[in-house]
């Protein structure tokens, strides 16, 4: 199978919902569609875009998609990048597209002049955790926190 990454169009927003959804439920999330395509389309291609994205694609059928944003480190002085997300359909699991997707990132990371990248995972997201190990990341232990603002 040939399967193609490239940078999220457009085009691919409506079709990229779907995968939101896959994703939320795979973490054990709530879905609800509020709009969220609608406000996509700002965050990635308004006039200040916040959120950079690649979809992995075979006949040219959306089966996964990782975004990112460019961040800053207080404690290192420098930007840095974090992927906010990396999902792949079921079926299209174990075929190198997580590898593929992180050298995306960090080629994207170079280009950003980053020093690192980071990114999260549940804790009972064993396959991802092993998976990360084995290209090479290390974990820092810390708990995640989010103060809701009803929206």
């Amino acid at each position: 199978m040939s399967y193609r990454i490239r940078e999220i169009r457009e085009t691919d927003l409506p079709l990229l919902a779907p995968l939101l959804r896959a994703h939320a439920l795979y973490e054990g999330a709530d879905w609800v569609d509020t709009g969220q395509v609608q406000r996509l389309q700002t965050a990635f291609f308004g006039e200040r875009p916040v959120i950079h994205g690649w979809i992995a694609e075979l006949h040219e059928q959306l089966v996964g998609y990782m975004t990112a944003t460019r961040e800053f480190s207080t404690w290192a002085a420098h930007p840095f990048i974090h992927m906010d997300c990396l999902y792949l359909s079921e079926p299209h699991r174990r075929r190198g597209l997580g590898a593929r997707f992180l050298r995306t990132l960090e080629q994207f990371c170079r280009e950003q002049q980053c020093t690192s990248i980071e990114w999260q995972t549940p804790t009972s997201n064993l396959p991802a955790i092993e998976f990360y190990t084995k290209m090479g990341a290390r974990s820092l232990d810390k708990r995640r926190f989010y103060l809701s603002l009803g929206r």
